[in-house]
């Protein structure tokens, strides 16, 4: 039996996919039945009752809803560990993989289960993301990543650039791999007759040119920013269009019109979609909009929107921080956003050639690049 814990609530949300997948292709690698734990926070209470009930695979036996105990750091970190020792009283697993961190308390169970193995899944500088947004360190937050990190006998985490975070900060040496945030090349690929029809039922012009941005709404995602990427080019080339692909369509529309009133509003186009339609509409763009700030958080992640914008062919407009994610050979097709030639713009898009960004993110970003990495290191780690 094994035991997958996780914190992520929401069914839909972009770090869900990541979620499944490592549940498919790590805890899937034991083939064995799952036990899955959600520890949600009490706030979400409603939502988790009436929208958020579901499980990672068919594989699951049985899934346990647990809620935080709020604002109670240490002791909430005790409580997760009576409610996971009590699991492995009852299940007896031979892997206990969680999210984020290990309670306290879990050196005690690799004691009693010896045959048990533990694997933490880090997709985030959690203590640093603290310090930028608050201006201050968390000692919870370090000591619990101090501790989670050399209590588990693997670990996995989501970029390259993680992975040196943390060995230079815990000079490990072993012990963990990268498992990215691939794409589904599969569903996510180049596709001329899609692009024509979306762009007919769109009203787009060949001689158009299509900026797309797909995503949420968050300030860190630099929509604002895109946007007024936009309406400089805009101001240049009437003959273009910014199609944006969210959820969040009312703020989305508040946003744009604070970078560009209703004229940019009128050049835009706000579609809701169902995650399965994102790859007719990526298909549909010649650029992407990938901007972010160059701070450590950005600098470890692995942005999914950046695999699947590449698998569709599309060249991404980014900032200084995307060297951090992708090769050198993956920047021939990133426009840094502080050094737009504006004017030759158009051409620098055509002249690349679509299928050579989405064989490149095949080769690099893949989710069965991901898949085969992660096999080989557990087969030979474990």
């Amino acid at each position: 039996m094994v035991i997958h814990c996780h914190h992520s609530f929401n069914p839909v949300s972009g770090e869900m996919k990541r979620i499944i997948n490592i549940d498919n292709d790590v805890v899937g690698f034991f083939d064995e039945g799952i036990i899955e734990l959600e520890f949600y926070s009490i706030r979400n209470y409603l939502f988790v009752k009436n929208k958020g009930r579901f499980v990672l695979s068919n594989r699951v036996i049985k899934k346990y809803y647990v809620p935080n105990v709020p604002r109670l750091g240490v002791i909430n970190s005790f409580f997760r560990f009576f409610v996971i020792l009590y699991l492995f009283f009852r299940y007896k697993p031979s892997l206990f993989l969680e999210e984020w961190s290990l309670p306290k308390g879990i050196k005690l169970l690799k004691y009693l289960f010896k045959k048990c193995k533990i694997g933490l899944d880090i997709h985030g500088a959690a203590p640093e993301e603290f310090y930028y947004l608050h201006k201050k360190p968390s000692r919870m937050l370090i000591r619990q990543e101090r501790y989670s990190v050399f209590a588990a006998d693997f670990i996995i985490c989501q970029s390259d650039e993680m992975r040196r975070h943390l060995e230079h900060k815990y000079g490990i040496t072993e012990g963990i791999t990268v498992y990215r945030c691939g794409v589904d090349i599969n569903i996510f690929k180049v596709d001329s007759v899609l692009r024509s029809t979306v762009r007919d039922s769109l009203g787009v012009s060949d001689d158009d040119l299509v900026f797309v941005y797909s995503g949420g709404m968050h300030s860190w995602q630099k929509v604002y920013d895109s946007a007024q990427i936009f309406v400089k080019y805009h101001s240049l080339n009437e003959h273009s269009v910014f199609l944006i692909l969210t959820k969040e369509v009312s703020l989305c529309k508040r946003i744009l019109f604070e970078a560009g009133g209703d004229s940019l509003l009128n050049s835009s186009f706000i579609v809701s979609l169902p995650f399965d339609e994102v790859p007719k509409y990526l298909n549909a763009a010649d650029v992407a909009f990938l901007i972010r700030d160059d701070d450590i958080m950005n600098a470890v992640a692995s942005p999914t929107k950046l695999a699947e914008y590449f698998a569709c062919g599309l060249p991404i407009i980014s900032s200084r921080v995307s060297k951090k994610w992708i090769s050198g050979e993956g920047q021939r097709f990133v426009f840094d956003a502080d050094n737009l030639n504006y004017a030759c713009l158009f051409e620098s898009i055509h002249c690349i050639n679509k299928q050579q960004i989405s064989d490149f993110s095949s080769k690099e970003l893949s989710l069965e690049i991901d898949r085969e990495n992660v096999q080989q290191f557990l087969s030979s780690y474990l």
